[in-house]
């Protein structure tokens, strides 16, 4: 098991240097990590993309992540999550911790819509944190 400080260590060196100063303890950052399947995160990928369509939110990284994961060939790909009050970052790597991208989330207050495609879509069961809007 990784601490969350060596976790965020990680992530301080493959974020944008611009959001490191959210990954402070002042921000209540919330870490994970795990191995999740490579066609279940395309496939996760592919429906935030058509989600922010919908909604017209920015998910930095995106893009590049959706095309590094469909020339990726391996089963299983290693996911960081490190969530702050107002952002979430998910880092993707290979085995051997080689970057597969990154892609980053300013946070927003969920509406009723946005709770639903998370249930439906996304298969999202945990009820969505409180986030304070700007």
């Amino acid at each position: 098991m990784i601490n969350d400080n060596k976790l965020i260590d990680y992530a301080r060196e493959k974020i944008p240097n611009e959001y490191n100063s959210s990954l402070n303890k002042n921000n209540n950052v919330q870490c994970a990590s795990f191995i999740n399947n490579t066609q279940d995160e395309l496939r996760i990928m592919k429906a935030h993309k058509n989600n922010i369509k919908l909604t017209g939110l920015k998910v930095e990284g995106l893009d590049e992540l959706i095309i590094a994961l469909e020339n990726f060939d391996e089963e299983t790909v290693l996911v960081i999550n490190i969530r702050t009050k107002l952002f979430s970052f998910k880092i993707y790597s290979d085995k051997n911790n080689a970057p597969l991208g990154v892609i980053i989330l300013k946070l927003k207050k969920k509406t009723d819509e946005d709770i639903r495609f998370g249930r439906d879509v996304l298969g999202i069961t945990t009820p969505p944190p409180d986030i304070e809007n700007d």
